[in-house]
């Protein structure tokens, strides 16, 4: 074989930043809600690769070397290198929530405590938190991941231990662990619900493991021959397989940012598996060097994000959350965005510059000797540098005790989740009294189904005086009689619909509203669900229709949470009839889709008959006091404004 051939996949590859720099601005366009990155949350597990093939190439050299791996200087390393960036991001993080309120602290103290025992993905489990559809989402919800990695990295150094002691040949070795990847996958499959919430398969260590496995798979293969052939396929076709690699397999992952979603079957029946095997080639090609993508990976800019890519990961989610919940539509939400992006990459140079380079440098004693030497020791130090050291550490130590307070006093739970759990017990203490007809006659026993309140056939009024002396009589002696005309009866309008005779279907936002709905409109059925979304709008109508609990009147308030096409409304509308009345409640978000799901609701209502849109844009947009801290949900009074602005809407539509 040539030298090329023997030569080995190296430890660490300045292309190796350059991919992080690609799976961190990935995830941040994700978290900032680009809409054409939809899978930019697969950024995550070109980390886990990435992660999973260092460990294992560092830990299996030191074997080579020493005969013996030291778990214990392992983990100190890890340590070392991930926990000071973290407790600077939670001191900072913990202290601004208490500073802006706005329910930034609600649960803090659990999230806290999850992040600084490496079980976040595990917490947000046991409490069953949503990671793809939050209403109100947590400061340290994107600690799952650094979660995964940490125990990743207590098991498998004691598993790689075993086997590089236990099994001699190398294939076998890489086999075990692959066998390790594949169960990880059949278990993402077997729990898998297509269509329920996927947080459990996602942030799970067990379920989500296989990227990791596959990355320390690539460590434990050591595979020149992946990308380099050997000579006797050396032929003109085959030459340039190994260049393609590359460019390929960034392509596919490319590819599957665009296309794939947090909520779609495909991502969680293979899609997290394709991009696991596209980064894992990835990886080897750029470990390897010398590929064509080299010169974009270890570009100064792409190197210089590289590094900073994990202190940047951990900064970009709590910026993003607390300038959405601050923002309350004082500048679109792309520009608040794009500001917290910009603060985040501060944050990390500092926290680069500052606390990570140095101790990556210097170690913890070292660090500490340092700190030391500047604040009281070295007298040789100016009294401008020990002044701004003793500025630095001062703010920090005012910063910490902001924090500890802000954890102390953390509710359990957000406004907006006390709200909806009212609202809950509201939905069903009235599903539990008695239904009142129109005539106040209650039925307790059966189904309200909205039957029609009895409509006079005709317009008719009751007799008077005058209008007797008009129509004549046979007695009077003045008149002669004459004969009576004919009155036809003419159509009534129908009265207005009773709450028994409405059915509302919604998401959050008429959640938290249902009990003003209820008092507005009495009797009213609403059934409205967290994170509903408006493309499950057909399901949920079939579904009631079946059971025969849709009324005549049915409002309809989604949307919040993403957007359907006009056809899409339209087709579920169509197991409603032509004869029920339909009121579209539109939407009041700053997100992407808002203005395109409005414009659907009016162009469904225009094309559609007694269908009518309840405008709660139009009315809360000049009362945004009214809304709750993240800006979307109504708090009380917004909830009182959003049923009247509905129950005006039933009033008049026909």
């Amino acid at each position: 074989m040539s030298a090329a051939v023997n030569r080995p996949l190296r430890a660490y590859a300045p292309g190796l930043d350059g991919l992080r720099a690609i799976a961190v601005l990935a995830v941040i366009g994700y978290h900032a809600g680009i809409p054409w990155l939809p899978g930019g949350f697969l950024g995550v597990d070109v980390f886990f690769v990435i992660s999973g093939y260092l460990v294992t190439t560092l830990l299996q050299r030191e074997y080579d070397r020493t005969g013996r791996v030291s778990l214990p200087k392992f983990w100190l390393r890890r340590i070392r290198r991930l926990v000071p960036a973290l407790v600077v991001m939670l001191v900072a993080v913990c202290a601004l929530a208490l500073a802006f309120r706005q329910d930034l602290n609600a649960g803090l103290r659990s999230q806290a405590f999850a992040a600084a025992g490496f079980v976040s993905n595990w917490q947000q489990i046991a409490q069953g938190n949503s990671y793809v559809a939050e209403s109100t989402p947590a400061l340290l919800t994107h600690l799952w991941s650094l979660a995964v990695e940490e125990q990743f990295y207590l098991i498998w150094p004691i598993v790689l231990a075993m086997l590089l002691l236990f099994v001699r040949h190398r294939r076998r070795r890489v086999l075990v662990a692959a066998g390790v990847a594949l169960a990880s996958v059949l278990l993402m499959l077997w729990l898998y619900v297509p269509g329920a919430d996927p947080t459990r398969v996602y942030v799970g260590t067990d379920t989500h493991g296989f990227s990791l496995i596959l990355g320390a798979c690539l460590g434990l293969a050591r595979l020149p021959s992946l990308i380099d052939p050997a000579p006797r396929s050396s032929t003109s076709r085959l030459r340039g397989y190994p260049a393609l690699i590359g460019p390929v397999s960034l392509g596919v992952l490319l590819l599957l940012m665009v296309t794939l979603s947090d909520t779609s079957t495909l991502t969680y029946r293979g899609g997290l598996v394709l991009t696991a095997l596209a980064a894992a080639a990835l990886v080897a090609v750029t470990a390897r060097g010398g590929g064509l993508l080299d010169p974009v990976l270890t570009a100064r800019p792409m190197r210089h994000l590289g590094l900073r890519s994990y202190s940047l990961y951990l900064w970009h989610w709590p910026m993003l959350v607390i300038a959405a919940r601050i923002n309350h539509h004082a500048v679109p939400a792309w520009v608040a965005a794009g500001l917290a992006v910009i603060l985040s990459l501060l944050c990390a140079e500092v926290s680069w510059r500052l606390v990570e380079d140095p101790i990556r440098r210097w170690g913890l004693a070292g660090y500490t000797r340092r700190l030391r030497s500047l604040l009281v020791a070295d007298r040789a130090v100016s009294k401008g540098r020990r002044r701004v050291g003793w500025a630095v550490t001062g703010t920090f130590a005012v910063t910490a005790l902001t924090a500890a307070c802000s954890v102390v006093a953390a509710p359990a739970q957000t406004s907006l989740e006390v709200q909806l759990a009212a609202a809950e017990q509201a939905i069903e203490a009235a599903e539990a009294a008695p239904v009142v007809d129109a005539t106040g006659t209650a039925d307790a026993g059966v189904e309200s189904s909205g039957t029609e309140v009895p409509v006079p056939a005709t317009g008719a009024q009751p007799s008077s005086p005058e209008t007797t002396a008009q129509t004549g009589s046979t007695h009077s002696p003045h008149r002669r009689p004459h004969h009576r005309p004919v009155h036809r009866p003419t159509p009534a309008t129908p009265p207005p619909p009773t709450g028994p005779q409405i059915t509302a279907i919604g998401d959050s936002v008429m959640l938290g509203s249902a009990p003003q709905l209820l008092t507005e409109m009495p009797g009213i059925a609403v059934d409205a669900v967290v994170s509903r979304q408006i493309w499950d709008l057909g399901t949920v109508l079939t579904a009631a229709e079946r059971a025969g609990t849709l009324r005549s009147t049915v409002v309809i308030g989604l949307g919040t949470n993403g957007a359907a096409s006009t056809e899409e409304i339209l087709q579920a509308l169509n197991s409603l009839g032509p004869d029920r009345v339909v009121v579209l409640v539109n939407t009041f978000e700053d997100r992407p889709w808002q203005q395109e799901i409005n414009d659907n609701l009016a162009a469904v209502a225009a094309s559609r008959a007694h269908t009518c849109v309840a405008d709660w844009h139009a009315a809360i947009e000049a009362r945004q006091e009214l809304l709750g801290p993240d800006g979307v949900h109504p708090g009380p009074e917004g909830a009182q404004l959003y049923a009247t602005t509905v129950a005006g809407t039933v009033q008049t539509c026909r």
